[in-house]
């Protein structure tokens, strides 16, 4: 069995807007991943009432440097679970949803 090729994005909060996801993060090795392989996995499970739900989203993670695109993106409005200052912003292009 060979590995798969990519970057596994865990864990992370998240905004979808146009289509794209985006998120924040701190430095770090997700950061490095993203910068050495730019291919990335993300998956989001849930449970609305009894029906439980997995999404795989595959694509390219690019990191964001237009203050408009950050700004449009609504990512500067997420609540982070981590005291970590994330002023890194990525946004993932899918190429693959399932």
């Amino acid at each position: 069995m060979t590995a798969s090729k990519g970057v596994d994005i865990v864990p992370i909060d998240y905004v979808v807007t146009n289509s794209m996801l985006y998120f924040r993060s701190a430095p770090g090795q997700k950061l490095i991943d993203i910068t050495s392989d730019s291919i990335v996995a993300f998956e989001a499970d849930g449970t609305t009432g009894d029906l439980h739900w997995s999404v795989v989203l595959r694509g390219r993670a690019l990191r964001i440097n237009s203050d408009r695109e950050i700004e449009d993106s609504g990512v500067l409005h997420l609540k982070s679970h981590s005291p970590a200052r994330k002023w890194n912003y990525v946004k993932i292009a899918p190429t693959i949803v399932t």
